[in-house]
């Protein structure tokens, strides 16, 4: 809600600075005050916006990072908070809650959810932060000059193994998103450091498009020949923002009103675990057929960049005369013209006999996938009768169906949707 605006026609309202870019992005959120409104005793925070990585495509939980540092020491604002920032967590697995997000829509500062932010190779954030610290001050009283950097740490997830997407019934084991990162920590993908202050003592501001470092971290100064740069970019805003105590407050009142959200959440998320332990495994279903009457696509246009990963889980009531099986993958045109090569994979070692689990995961990375593409699936195993090897049966998935028609392309220019929430 905004504050009435203060009539005092002798003087001159400062406004928030406008960003140096052509979406100038503003964000009355940020501080919960209306910027056209006078303040007392104010202050040059800093102002930060994260905008999006380029170039990079995440297989797990993933999130940027950012603090203020003092040469190598973490800055506190002036309530003794540190100056640090996390944004929300980018899900590449949920397939059902893709975000779309533009540059002209900053996200406010403590919007806390975890959801795809994936667009093609890209990940959008659009977060915004204040860090309510007079750094121009700070710089005039150091006895020991010493410079203030921002520090951009971008976090990934270990790729999780023998991954659920929904929560269909055809699921062998009770599983969701979250649980498939649990008790895993983020591990650093890349990271970035930007000196702020000029010799002059002011802020570097503006908007930068910077590559990422390959990990480790180094403390600053920073000397770039001994470090190597990734093809994955970040790019990110810097503004001076003027504050004063009631921007203080707000910052404390939104800590708080988070604090309580997190701790509801978190007592909310271990009483669904402890009902999920009691049935972690579902035992499988002894029908010869699971009904799935759940769409098995989104209706968004399989766009160019895109890949597809494709997920094997396991085999039901395969004959008696079966040993030890392998699934084999191939990816096949409508004219049977191979586009990927044949990969195998084993069960996993404590799985049944007759009805094996499998951790199979494949990546189909291509400039054009042919929206005839179809995904061969064949079962061998070592006859027990014979010690031979024998091919129990195959299966085969179009991946792709049509814009219109919704059925599977015949032609290599249609346009296509992926089925990329099928389950089968």
């Amino acid at each position: 809600m905004e504050l009435p605006q203060v009539e005092k026609p002798e003087k001159k309202v400062k406004k928030k600075p406008k960003l140096n870019n052509a979406s100038q992005i503003q964000n009355p959120n940020v501080s919960g005050m209306n910027s056209q409104v006078k303040k007392k005793n104010p202050r040059p925070g800093i102002y930060v916006i994260i905008h999006q990585v380029k170039d990079h495509v995440a297989r797990s939980h993933f999130k940027v990072a950012c603090a203020l540092f003092e040469e190598s020491q973490i800055i506190l604002d002036e309530r003794g908070r540190q100056c640090v920032f996390n944004t929300s967590i980018h899900n590449p697995l949920d397939l059902q809650n893709k975000e779309m997000r533009l540059a002209t829509q900053p996200v406010p500062s403590g919007y806390n959810d975890i959801s795809n932010k994936a667009q093609g190779m890209d990940i959008i954030y659009h977060e915004d932060h204040l860090f309510l610290r007079d750094i121009p001050l700070m710089l005039k009283t150091q006895k020991i000059r010493r410079d203030i950097y921002l520090n951009l740490q971008v976090l990934e997830k270990p790729e999780p193994v023998n991954v659920q997407t929904t929560d269909t019934t055809i699921s062998y084991r009770a599983q969701e998103e979250s649980a498939n990162f649990g008790g895993m920590e983020f591990k650093l993908y890349g990271w970035y450091l930007i000196k702020l202050n000029t010799s002059e003592g002011r802020i570097l501001t503006g908007k930068f498009c910077r590559q990422l470092f390959n990990p480790p971290l180094r403390k600053p100064p920073l000397d770039e020949e001994k470090v190597t740069k990734m093809d994955s970019e970040i790019e990110f805003t810097v503004q001076e923002y003027e504050f004063d105590d009631k921007d203080l407050d707000n910052l404390e009142r939104r800590i708080r009103v988070v604090k309580r959200q997190l701790k509801k959440e978190e007592e909310e998320r271990k009483k669904k675990q402890a009902e999920e332990e009691k049935d972690r495994d579902i035992a499988i279903d002894n029908a010869p057929y699971i009904p799935n009457t759940k769409p098995q696509y989104t209706d968004k246009t399989f766009e160019k960049g895109f890949g597809v990963d494709f997920y094997i889980d396991g085999a039901r009531f395969l004959p008696d005369n079966v040993t030890v099986v392998k699934v084999v993958f191939t990816l096949v045109n409508q004219d049977y013209e191979i586009l990927k090569q044949p990969e195998a994979g084993v069960p996993d070692l404590d799985s049944m006999t007759f009805s094996p689990m499998f951790s199979f995961r494949t990546e189909i990375r291509m400039d054009r996938i042919d929206p005839t593409a179809l995904a061969l699936i064949a079962i061998e195993t070592v006859d027990k009768s014979s010690n031979e090897s024998r091919i129990v049966g195959y299966s085969a998935i179009n991946l792709f169906i049509d814009r219109y028609s919704k059925q599977q392309p015949s032609e290599s220019t249609q346009q296509v949707i992926d089925k990329n929430c099928a389950i089968f």
